[in-house]
C-alpha cells in the first residue's frame, strides 16, 4: 500500500475476541433457528490438510448482521456476515465502524476498487473456519542470518528509538513454484509480520502446497506464535482466492484507535478480494514488534521443515511500517537498519534462498537457490 494512506483492513469482517468482550448488542439465536433469517449461510470448503471448525453458537446484531462464535486453539473466534442483498457501496460510515470496518474516506484503495470489494464482501457469506492444526509458517522468531526456515529481511528501528512497530505492510507477486521440482513435501510461504524474540509472532500472508509431486494448491492465512492468543497452527482466509501471478496485499497492524487489538488482512489486488480477522487482547494489549519482517519460508509440518519449491523469484514492493508512535506508513528501508536472512539447511552448507534490496526504500527481491531436505526442524 501506499506510504500514508490508511490501508483497506477489513472487508471481511472475521473477528477473533476474548470470551466475554463481544461489542453491540445482539438477539441470541435458539439453536433450532436459522442464522440467518434471509437465507442459509454457505459452509466454506476447507482446503486439504485443515479441518472445518463450525460454530459454538450464532447471534443476529441489531443491523441484520450476522455474528458466528468459534473456538480455536482455545482462542474465542467470531466473524460478522453482511444481510443478503446488503448495498456495502451506498452504506453510511456508521455501519463499517459498527463492523470494524475502514469508512470511505479512510480507504487506501481507490474508489472502483472500493466498489468492486465491497461488492465481492457482500457476495461472500459463508460459515465455517478451515484451521491447519500444528502446521506453521514461523514455528520460532529467529531473524538472525542464516535461518534454516526464512529467507527475506527484517528492519528494526534506528540505535536508541523509543519506538517499536505497530504495523507492517507490503506486496508481492504470488510465485509459481514448478511442481516436482523438489523430491518430497514442499511448502512456499510468503508473509509479513511483527515480532521479535521471546514475543509473539504476528503474521498474515499466503502458502503454496505440494505433496509427493501433486499441487495441493495456494491460500491465504494468519497466525500467531506464541503467547496467550498462540493460534496452534494456520487459519485459512478462504474467502480470498490465490493464484500464481496475483498481486497480494499483507497486512498486520494494531490500531491506535483501539490498541487492545491486532488485525490481519490478505487483499488479493487482481481479483479483488480481501479478508481481515482480528484477535482481541483485551485487558491487555498485542507486543509491538521490535522487527518488521519480510519473509519466503518454508514451513514446519509437525517436527519437520519442508523443501522449498523452485519459485525462481519473489518480488516485494510497498514495504511500508507503521511506527508505534505514528499514525502513518512509512517505507521499511527508512529505518535504522535491515537485517539480510539467508535460508540454508540444517547444516549450514546448503543456501536455499538469498534476498537483496534492489535501489528502492521499499522493494526487495528473494532468490530461490536450493530445495534443501526434508529435515528434522531446529
Amino acid at each position: 500500500m501506499r506510504p500514508g494512506a490508511v490501508i483497506t483492513r477489513l472487508l471481511l469482517a472475521s473477528v477473533l475476541v476474548s470470551a466475554g468482550s463481544l461489542p453491540l448488542a445482539e438477539t441470541a439465536l435458539a439453536s433450532t433457528q436459522n442464522i440467518d433469517p434471509a437465507t442459509s449461510l454457505q459452509s466454506v470448503s476447507c482446503p486439504l490438510g485443515s479441518q472445518l471448525i463450525m460454530p459454538q453458537a450464532s447471534t443476529v446484531m441489531n443491523d441484520g448482521w450476522i455474528r458466528t462464535q468459534y473456538e480455536i486453539n482455545g482462542v474465542q473466534v467470531g466473524e460478522d456476515v453482511p444481510p443478503a442483498g446488503a448495498d456495502l457501496v451506498h452504506a453510511p460510515d456508521s455501519v463499517f465502524e459498527a463492523h470494524n470496518m475502514e469508512t470511505r474516506g479512510e480507504q487506501g484503495a481507490t474508489a472502483t476498487e472500493w466498489q468492486a470489494e465491497m461488492t465481492h464482501f457482500v457476495q461472500n457469506r459463508t460459515i465455517g473456519m478451515c484451521w491447519t492444526k500444528g502446521t506453521f509458517a514461523a514455528p520460532i522468531y529467529q531473524p538472525y542470518p542464516p535461518s534454516h526456515n526464512w529467507g527475506g529481511d527484517a528492519v528494526t528501528p534506528a540505535p536508541n528509538s523509543t519506538y517499536r512497530y505497530s504495523g507492517v505492510d507490503a506486496r508481492f507477486s504470488q510465485a509459481n513454484p514448478n511442481v516436482r521440482s523438489c523430491l518430497s513435501t514442499a511448502w512456499l510461504v510468503s508473509w509479513d509480520g511483527l515480532g521479535q524474540p521471546g514475543s509473539p509472532l504476528l503474521q498474515a500472508g499466503t502458502v503454496w502446497q505440494e505433496s509427493g509431486g501433486v499441487f495441493q494448491g495456494e491460500h491465504a492465512f494468519y497466525e500467531i506464535v506464541g503467547g496467550v492468543k498462540d493460534t496452534g497452527g494456520m487459519i485459512y482466509l478462504t474467502n480470498v482466492p490465490i493464484g500464481a501471478g496475483n498481486t497480494i496485499d499483507t497486512q498486520v497492524y494494531i490500531p491506535s484507535l483501539n490498541p487492545h487489538l491486532v488485525e490481519f488482512t490478505v487483499w488479493n489486488v487482481s481479483t479483488a478480494t480481501s479478508q481481515m480477522a482480528y484477535i482481541d487482547y483485551s485487558p491487555g494489549y498485542p507486543p509491538n514488534g521490535l522487527y518488521a519482517d519480510y519473509i519466503d519460508e518454508r514451513a514446519q509440518l509437525g517436527a519437520n521443515y519442508a523443501q522449498l519449491p523452485n519459485y525462481s523469484m519473489t518480488s516485494w514492493t510497498a514495504m511500508n511500517v507503521m511506527r508505534s508512535n505514528s499514525t502513518q506508513w512509512t517505507p521499511a528501508y527508512g529505518e535504522g537498519g535491515a537485517i539480510n536472512i539467508t535460508m540454508t539447511s540444517d547444516d549450514g552448507l546448503t543456501t536455499l534462498s538469498t534476498a537483496y534490496q534492489i535501489g528502492s526504500m521499499s522493494t526487495m527481491s528473494n532468490l530461490w537457490k536450493n530445495c534443501g531436505l526434508y529435515e528434522p526442524a531446529k
